[in-house]
């Protein structure tokens, strides 16, 4: 306990002289350096990740290959394999300097608004994405990363430019997962806030945030126009706005909850730090304890409000609580005993979580793979089993639903209006 007391203080003291986002992307890239050669972390990934290469083979989006998400994610995962040069590590450690880069807008945030004058709060943002459903490259991992950059360009810059350009990344990342609208909503309640200390700057601070509120749209705007002039906007249009409202919502409260107490069981080193670091901030600020909770609050509405309930979805709450973590460990950092335990117990976690899900099914689909004799041109239909086979077939997918649950669970067939039997003749036919 003495020694990681006294690393902790070393760190304390060279904290406070150095603030570098490369600080950040170094740790991230350290973290998360396990999973840059596996194959397969997550189904989700290499289904962004074929829809994105059938695109950019001249396939139409929600014509040839549909899905029910909105379209950035597919921006994103097109732009990955241009840079990456169709590169899954490459990929990989592109999507990695991006959440490092987050880290430390984490930091800045944490430092600007709430005056926590440490890099845990980056730290710990970064540990919980190391957790084992963040390590695959998925919407929250990008969706929360642009909405943490441009969370921190409107909220702790003062230059109208950058202000802007942190709207439209929020914007942009509102493309991906529509649960950003919380963040949004928040970076403009935090910029009112902090801009209207004077009864004489309130007026222009409220003109100001729904300005840049409208600014926040544009990224959504502009797809509506790129998809009407490619012809395709009534199949945007549909998946926008027509789908969302076919799935039957049988909501299953005793689930629901479930979902909500496994969070707080399971990340109960974190969350136990960050409700009683942001109690901490209610003694210095009631105001400002009161908008952490209620970004909480918000985040938890879009997690549980859709009747499918995944773990990842916890993701998105990364950003408030790593803030109110740090905030604990900021007026604990002369403890000789709460520090330590808490870096100890966050290390075993992170370590034992990473290689469960870095090699999960990884060696299996590889074997599975080399007994599949597939001839050169040959079209072959993965079915409900991951995506990846199509990249390492270099095939194309015989029907436009690249993940398996939409050709095989009967709520996404039923939003497409589609069934089952009648679909499976259809691609069996096309194979």
């Amino acid at each position: 306990m003495i020694v990681l007391q006294k690393l902790f203080n070393k760190f304390s003291e060279w904290d406070s002289q150095t603030n570098s986002p490369f600080f950040y992307i170094a740790f991230a890239l350290v973290f998360r350096v396990v999973s840059f050669p596996a194959l397969l972390i997550d189904n989700d990934e290499w289904t962004y990740w074929q829809m994105a290469i059938e695109w950019l083979r001249g396939e139409a989006l929600y014509v040839d290959i549909k899905d029910i998400k909105p379209p950035g994610i597919f921006i994103v995962f097109a732009t990955l394999i241009k840079l990456s040069f169709s590169k899954i590590y490459l990929a990989r450690i592109w999507a990695t300097i991006l959440l490092g880069t987050a880290a430390w807008w984490t930091t800045r945030i944490a430092n600007s608004i709430f005056s926590i004058c440490t890099k845990v709060s980056g730290l710990i943002f970064l540990l919980a994405f190391n957790y084992w459903f963040g390590m695959a490259l998925n919407t929250e991992l990008f969706f929360v990363s642009f909405s943490i950059i441009g969370f921190g360009m409107v909220v702790t810059l003062k230059s109208k430019i950058y202000q802007v350009i942190g709207a439209l990344l929020m914007g942009f990342a509102f493309c991906i997962k529509y649960a950003v609208a919380v963040d949004i909503g928040m970076a403009l309640l935090f910029y009112i806030s902090i801009n209207s200390s004077e009864k004489k700057n309130s007026g222009k601070s409220i003109r100001n945030s729904f300005l840049l509120g409208f600014i926040s749209i544009v990224p959504f705007a502009l797809l509506h126009l790129a998809f009407y002039l490619s012809g395709n906007l009534s199949a945007f249009t549909q998946v926008i706005y027509e789908l969302p409202g076919r799935y039957i919502i049988d909501r299953n409260w005793p689930v629901t909850l479930d979902t909500f107490a496994i969070y707080h069981f399971r990340f109960i080193w974190f969350v136990l730090a960050a409700y009683i670091g942001i109690y901490h901030l209610s003694k210095r600020s009631k105001h400002m304890a009161f908008l952490m909770m209620l970004w909480i609050l918000g985040i938890w509405f879009f997690i549980l409000m859709p009747s499918r309930l995944h773990d990842h979805y916890w993701l998105h709450l990364s950003l408030p609580m790593s803030i109110g973590a740090g905030f604990f460990l900021q007026n604990w950092r002369h403890s000789n005993i709460v520090t330590p335990i808490f870096i100890i117990v966050f290390w075993v976690f992170m370590t034992f979580s990473i290689g469960k899900k870095v090699y999960w099914v990884n060696d299996s689909i590889i074997n599975v793979n080399k007994g599949v004799n597939v001839k050169s041109g040959e079209i072959i239909w993965a079915a409900n089993s991951p995506s990846v086979y199509y990249y390492l077939n270099d095939s194309r997918c015989p029907t436009p639903y690249v993940h398996g649950s939409l050709s095989f669970d009967q709520g996404h067939l039923h939003v497409f209006g589609e069934v089952q039997t009648e679909l499976w003749v259809r691609i069996l036919e096309n194979c």
